[in-house]
Protein backbone atom coordinates (compact mmCIF):
# COMPACT_ATOMS: atom_id res chain seq x y z
CA UNK A 1 0.00 0.00 0.00
CA UNK A 2 1.07 3.74 -0.79
CA UNK A 3 2.31 5.39 3.06
CA UNK A 4 0.15 7.99 4.23
CA UNK A 5 1.85 11.07 3.42
CA UNK A 6 1.62 10.27 -0.20
CA UNK A 7 1.09 13.17 -2.71
CA UNK A 8 -1.65 11.61 -5.06
CA UNK A 9 -4.05 11.32 -1.44
CA UNK A 10 -4.36 15.46 -2.08
CA UNK A 11 -4.95 15.00 -6.29
CA UNK A 12 -8.36 16.03 -6.71
CA UNK A 13 -9.30 14.51 -9.87
CA UNK A 14 -7.87 11.25 -8.79
CA UNK A 15 -9.92 11.19 -5.72
CA UNK A 16 -13.16 11.98 -7.82
CA UNK A 17 -12.31 9.12 -9.91
CA UNK A 18 -12.04 6.76 -6.77
CA UNK A 19 -15.27 8.19 -5.64
CA UNK A 20 -17.07 7.77 -8.91
CA UNK A 21 -15.58 3.99 -8.98
CA UNK A 22 -17.13 3.35 -5.39
CA UNK A 23 -20.21 5.58 -4.66
CA UNK A 24 -22.45 2.84 -6.74
CA UNK A 25 -25.74 3.58 -4.84
CA UNK A 26 -29.11 4.66 -6.40
CA UNK A 27 -30.33 7.83 -4.46
CA UNK A 28 -34.53 8.17 -5.39
CA UNK A 29 -35.73 11.45 -5.23
CA UNK A 30 -38.96 12.48 -3.41
CA UNK A 31 -41.94 12.76 -6.19
CA UNK A 32 -43.31 16.13 -4.35
CA UNK A 33 -41.34 19.58 -4.76
CA UNK A 34 -39.50 20.64 -8.32
CA UNK A 35 -36.81 18.53 -10.03
CA UNK A 36 -33.33 19.47 -8.28
CA UNK A 37 -31.12 20.76 -11.27
CA UNK A 38 -28.19 17.77 -11.01
CA UNK A 39 -28.88 14.35 -9.99
CA UNK A 40 -28.63 13.66 -6.00
CA UNK A 41 -25.37 11.37 -6.89
CA UNK A 42 -23.54 14.67 -8.02
CA UNK A 43 -24.65 16.97 -4.76
CA UNK A 44 -23.45 13.53 -2.62
CA UNK A 45 -20.31 13.94 -4.18
CA UNK A 46 -20.09 17.70 -3.93
CA UNK A 47 -20.59 17.49 -0.57
CA UNK A 48 -17.48 14.73 0.14
CA UNK A 49 -15.37 17.02 -1.53
CA UNK A 50 -16.17 19.60 0.58
CA UNK A 51 -15.37 17.31 3.27
CA UNK A 52 -11.78 16.26 1.95
CA UNK A 53 -10.61 19.42 1.35
CA UNK A 54 -11.74 20.96 4.24
CA UNK A 55 -13.49 23.53 2.72
CA UNK A 56 -16.42 26.07 3.33
CA UNK A 57 -19.60 26.17 2.47
CA UNK A 58 -18.24 29.24 0.09
CA UNK A 59 -15.46 27.75 -0.93
CA UNK A 60 -16.96 24.62 -1.94
CA UNK A 61 -19.08 26.74 -4.36
CA UNK A 62 -16.50 28.50 -5.38
CA UNK A 63 -13.37 26.04 -6.09
CA UNK A 64 -15.18 22.92 -6.67
CA UNK A 65 -18.67 22.62 -7.56
CA UNK A 66 -17.98 23.17 -11.46
CA UNK A 67 -15.37 20.64 -11.35
CA UNK A 68 -18.03 18.15 -9.52
CA UNK A 69 -21.15 19.21 -10.97
CA UNK A 70 -19.66 21.04 -14.49
CA UNK A 71 -21.65 24.55 -12.74
CA UNK A 72 -21.49 26.64 -10.09
CA UNK A 73 -23.50 25.35 -7.35
CA UNK A 74 -25.02 27.78 -4.92
CA UNK A 75 -23.62 27.46 -1.04
CA UNK A 76 -27.23 27.37 0.13
CA UNK A 77 -27.95 24.06 -2.03
CA UNK A 78 -25.09 22.55 -0.86
CA UNK A 79 -25.60 23.31 2.58
CA UNK A 80 -29.62 22.42 1.95
CA UNK A 81 -28.48 18.90 0.93
CA UNK A 82 -26.45 18.66 3.89
CA UNK A 83 -29.38 18.79 5.79
CA UNK A 84 -31.48 16.88 2.90
CA UNK A 85 -29.46 13.28 3.00
CA UNK A 86 -31.05 10.69 5.79
CA UNK A 87 -29.17 8.94 8.29
CA UNK A 88 -29.94 5.70 7.13
CA UNK A 89 -28.25 7.33 3.01
CA UNK A 90 -25.27 8.15 4.93
CA UNK A 91 -24.80 4.60 6.74
CA UNK A 92 -26.14 2.95 3.34
CA UNK A 93 -23.30 5.22 1.65
CA UNK A 94 -20.68 4.28 4.42
CA UNK A 95 -21.57 0.66 4.19
CA UNK A 96 -21.62 -0.12 0.41
CA UNK A 97 -18.05 1.66 0.08
CA UNK A 98 -16.24 -0.31 2.97
CA UNK A 99 -17.81 -3.21 0.93
CA UNK A 100 -15.40 -2.38 -2.23
CA UNK A 101 -12.78 -1.40 -0.07
CA UNK A 102 -13.30 -4.72 2.03
CA UNK A 103 -13.00 -6.66 -1.71
CA UNK A 104 -9.34 -5.80 -1.96
CA UNK A 105 -8.37 -6.22 1.84
CA UNK A 106 -8.67 -8.99 4.02
CA UNK A 107 -9.14 -8.17 7.72
CA UNK A 108 -7.21 -10.33 10.95
CA UNK A 109 -9.93 -8.92 13.35
CA UNK A 110 -13.18 -6.60 13.94
CA UNK A 111 -13.42 -4.14 16.97
CA UNK A 112 -16.59 -2.56 17.64
CA UNK A 113 -16.31 1.05 19.74
CA UNK A 114 -18.02 4.57 19.65
CA UNK A 115 -17.11 8.40 19.94
CA UNK A 116 -18.42 11.55 20.09
CA UNK A 117 -17.89 14.41 18.57
CA UNK A 118 -19.11 17.94 19.94
CA UNK A 119 -20.98 20.76 18.21
CA UNK A 120 -19.38 24.39 17.61
CA UNK A 121 -21.35 26.46 20.05
CA UNK A 122 -23.17 23.64 22.19
CA UNK A 123 -22.30 21.75 25.24
CA UNK A 124 -24.36 18.87 22.52
CA UNK A 125 -22.71 15.99 21.71
CA UNK A 126 -23.33 13.27 18.57
CA UNK A 127 -22.44 9.77 19.68
CA UNK A 128 -21.74 7.33 16.69
CA UNK A 129 -20.38 3.69 16.49
CA UNK A 130 -18.74 1.79 14.01
CA UNK A 131 -17.42 -1.21 13.18
CA UNK A 132 -13.78 -1.17 12.39
CA UNK A 133 -11.85 -4.02 10.17
CA UNK A 134 -7.76 -4.29 11.54
CA UNK A 135 -5.65 -5.40 8.68
CA UNK A 136 -1.63 -5.74 8.85
CA UNK A 137 -1.25 -2.47 6.23
CA UNK A 138 -4.30 -0.66 7.71
CA UNK A 139 -7.11 0.21 9.75
CA UNK A 140 -10.63 1.20 8.27
CA UNK A 141 -14.58 1.40 9.51
CA UNK A 142 -16.61 -0.83 7.67
CA UNK A 143 -19.90 0.32 9.36
CA UNK A 144 -21.80 2.93 11.31
CA UNK A 145 -24.50 4.15 13.30
CA UNK A 146 -25.44 7.22 14.31
CA UNK A 147 -26.81 7.29 18.24
CA UNK A 148 -26.85 7.14 21.41
CA UNK A 149 -29.02 4.05 21.78
CA UNK A 150 -28.57 0.47 24.50
CA UNK A 151 -25.74 -1.53 23.50
CA UNK A 152 -28.14 -4.11 21.39
CA UNK A 153 -29.65 -1.94 19.46
CA UNK A 154 -26.30 -0.60 18.38
CA UNK A 155 -24.96 -3.96 17.88
CA UNK A 156 -27.70 -4.72 15.52
CA UNK A 157 -27.20 -2.32 13.27
CA UNK A 158 -23.32 -1.60 13.35
CA UNK A 159 -22.60 -4.97 12.75
CA UNK A 160 -22.56 -6.87 9.52
CA UNK A 161 -22.05 -10.31 8.72
CA UNK A 162 -18.93 -11.68 9.16
CA UNK A 163 -15.84 -13.74 10.87
CA UNK A 164 -13.10 -14.09 12.92
CA UNK A 165 -12.54 -12.25 16.36
CA UNK A 166 -14.98 -9.05 17.05
CA UNK A 167 -13.37 -7.21 20.49
CA UNK A 168 -15.70 -4.70 22.30
CA UNK A 169 -15.25 -3.02 25.63
CA UNK A 170 -17.31 -3.49 28.55
CA UNK A 171 -20.20 -1.34 27.59
CA UNK A 172 -20.56 -4.13 24.95
CA UNK A 173 -21.12 -6.40 27.74
CA UNK A 174 -24.55 -7.37 26.47
CA UNK A 175 -26.58 -10.59 26.61
CA UNK A 176 -28.30 -9.81 24.07
CA UNK A 177 -25.70 -8.01 22.32
CA UNK A 178 -23.35 -11.00 22.27
CA UNK A 179 -26.00 -13.33 20.85
CA UNK A 180 -26.35 -11.10 18.24
CA UNK A 181 -22.03 -11.18 17.66
CA UNK A 182 -22.49 -15.07 17.69
CA UNK A 183 -25.16 -15.16 15.25
CA UNK A 184 -23.35 -13.15 12.89
CA UNK A 185 -20.35 -15.26 12.47
CA UNK A 186 -18.00 -13.65 14.69
CA UNK A 187 -16.16 -14.79 17.94
CA UNK A 188 -16.41 -12.09 20.50
CA UNK A 189 -13.95 -10.82 23.18
CA UNK A 190 -15.61 -8.88 24.96
CA UNK A 191 -14.45 -6.51 28.68
CA UNK A 192 -16.31 -7.93 31.20
CA UNK A 193 -18.46 -5.30 33.70
CA UNK A 194 -18.44 -5.91 36.83
CA UNK A 195 -21.92 -5.59 37.53
CA UNK A 196 -23.25 -7.75 34.94
CA UNK A 197 -23.41 -11.84 35.01
CA UNK A 198 -26.38 -13.26 33.73
CA UNK A 199 -27.21 -14.96 30.99
CA UNK A 200 -26.08 -17.71 28.00
CA UNK A 201 -24.38 -15.50 25.63
CA UNK A 202 -22.49 -13.69 28.34
CA UNK A 203 -21.64 -16.93 29.67
CA UNK A 204 -19.98 -18.04 26.40
CA UNK A 205 -18.52 -14.93 25.68
CA UNK A 206 -17.02 -15.21 29.32
CA UNK A 207 -15.34 -18.11 28.36
CA UNK A 208 -13.34 -17.26 25.59
CA UNK A 209 -12.48 -13.58 27.26
CA UNK A 210 -11.03 -15.21 30.42
CA UNK A 211 -8.57 -17.82 28.44
CA UNK A 212 -4.87 -16.49 28.66
CA UNK A 213 -5.21 -16.06 24.87
CA UNK A 214 -8.31 -14.18 24.79
CA UNK A 215 -6.99 -11.39 27.09
CA UNK A 216 -4.14 -11.96 24.95
CA UNK A 217 -6.05 -10.81 22.10
CA UNK A 218 -8.20 -8.27 23.67
CA UNK A 219 -5.49 -6.23 24.27
CA UNK A 220 -5.70 -5.35 20.55
CA UNK A 221 -8.90 -3.45 20.79
CA UNK A 222 -7.10 0.00 21.15
CA UNK A 223 -6.14 -0.62 17.56
CA UNK A 224 -9.75 -0.14 16.60
CA UNK A 225 -9.83 3.64 17.58
CA UNK A 226 -6.99 4.29 15.02
CA UNK A 227 -10.16 5.91 12.68
CA UNK A 228 -11.36 8.27 14.67
CA UNK A 229 -7.38 9.42 15.99
CA UNK A 230 -7.15 10.05 12.17
CA UNK A 231 -10.38 11.88 11.83
CA UNK A 232 -9.35 13.99 14.24
CA UNK A 233 -6.22 15.10 13.42
CA UNK A 234 -7.29 15.66 9.88
CA UNK A 235 -10.58 17.51 10.91
CA UNK A 236 -10.48 18.36 14.12
CA UNK A 237 -12.77 17.29 17.36
CA UNK A 238 -15.39 20.00 17.02
CA UNK A 239 -17.61 20.95 13.68
CA UNK A 240 -18.82 23.92 12.98
CA UNK A 241 -22.43 23.00 12.70
CA UNK A 242 -25.60 23.63 14.92
CA UNK A 243 -27.75 21.04 13.07
CA UNK A 244 -27.61 17.28 13.97
CA UNK A 245 -28.97 16.19 10.54
CA UNK A 246 -25.57 18.61 9.31
CA UNK A 247 -23.45 17.15 11.24
CA UNK A 248 -24.36 13.54 10.78
CA UNK A 249 -23.72 14.09 7.03
CA UNK A 250 -20.36 15.63 7.58
CA UNK A 251 -19.43 12.93 9.88
CA UNK A 252 -20.38 10.61 7.46
CA UNK A 253 -18.97 12.53 4.11
CA UNK A 254 -15.14 12.40 6.59
CA UNK A 255 -15.69 8.54 6.85
CA UNK A 256 -16.39 8.03 3.20
CA UNK A 257 -13.01 10.28 2.54
CA UNK A 258 -11.51 8.39 5.15
CA UNK A 259 -12.61 4.92 2.92
CA UNK A 260 -11.75 6.33 -0.68
CA UNK A 261 -8.03 7.70 0.44
CA UNK A 262 -7.70 3.77 2.06
CA UNK A 263 -8.79 2.50 -1.63
CA UNK A 264 -6.45 4.96 -3.24
CA UNK A 265 -3.58 3.99 -1.64
CA UNK A 266 -4.09 0.17 -2.55
CA UNK A 267 -2.23 -0.92 -5.06
CA UNK A 268 -3.64 -1.40 -8.55
CA UNK A 269 -2.12 -4.73 -8.50
CA UNK A 270 -3.13 -5.90 -5.65
CA UNK A 271 -6.55 -5.47 -6.30
CA UNK A 272 -6.05 -7.26 -10.08
CA UNK A 273 -4.71 -10.09 -8.11
CA UNK A 274 -7.96 -10.33 -6.34
CA UNK A 275 -10.15 -9.80 -9.51
CA UNK A 276 -8.09 -13.06 -10.84
CA UNK A 277 -8.44 -15.12 -7.92
CA UNK A 278 -12.67 -14.46 -7.96
CA UNK A 279 -12.74 -15.37 -11.46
Amino acid sequence: MLPRWNSKLNNLKLFLRKLEVLLLTRFKRSKRGRKPKHSIRSYVKLIVVKEYKNASLRDAECDFSKTVCNSRVDHSVIHYWEKKLSKDTIEKIVRMIAEEVEKSLDYDFSVIDSTKFAFWKKNDELEFHTLTRITKGTVYPSSVYFGSVRPSEAVDHVLVEGSGDLLCDAWYDDNESMGIMFSRGYTPYVSPNTGRWRGYWRHKARKLYMHPVGRQKYRQRGRGESPYGSLTDEFGDRLKSRRVDVTMTRIGARIITYLVKIHMRIDDNIILIKILVNC
